[in-house]
């Protein structure tokens, strides 16, 4: 009972705090000249530029992107491809996963296939996990 109570803490505060990410990004819409950093293609360093992280966040709707995951606090950005093979830190490269499903793409347990626009998770067998993108705004897991 007690940890049900805690875990719906850490989820009102992780609402909380998603919610204050949303309404600043309404209000820097709002303003003109709003200008993030240039591409970070072929910069190095980890940066992840703050408009490249709300997105991030508003595109995974502040959950793991891995189907019927329903994590919302400790997630971490994971890059589609690694920034030792050449990749950046722009929101068509980064996901949003949790620690388990991060070790796991990280170790091959799990891997992201096809092509863009049409990506899916698959077990290191093959089996299909679903759709890498969940729908704007989605939720969570389906019922």
């Amino acid at each position: 009972e007690v940890l049900g109570d805690r875990r719906l803490r850490d989820v009102e505060a992780r609402r909380q705090v998603l919610h204050r990410r949303f309404a600043a990004r309404e209000r820097l819409e709002d303003r003109p000249g709003k200008r993030r950093l240039p591409h970070t293609r072929g910069v190095p360093g980890r940066a992840v530029p703050a408009a490249v992280d709300r997105e991030l966040d508003i595109r995974f709707a502040g959950r793991c992107s891995v189907p019927r995951c329903d994590h919302m606090v400790w997630l971490q950005r994971a890059h589609l491809l690694a920034k030792a093979h050449g990749g950046d830190q722009e929101l068509d490269n980064l996901i949003l996963l949790c620690p388990r499903h991060h070790r796991m793409l990280d170790s091959g347990r799990i891997a992201i296939v096809g092509p863009p626009g049409a990506r899916r998770f698959a077990t290191r067998g093959g089996a299909d996990l679903g759709p890498l993108d969940r729908p704007r705004g989605s939720a969570g897991p389906p019922e």
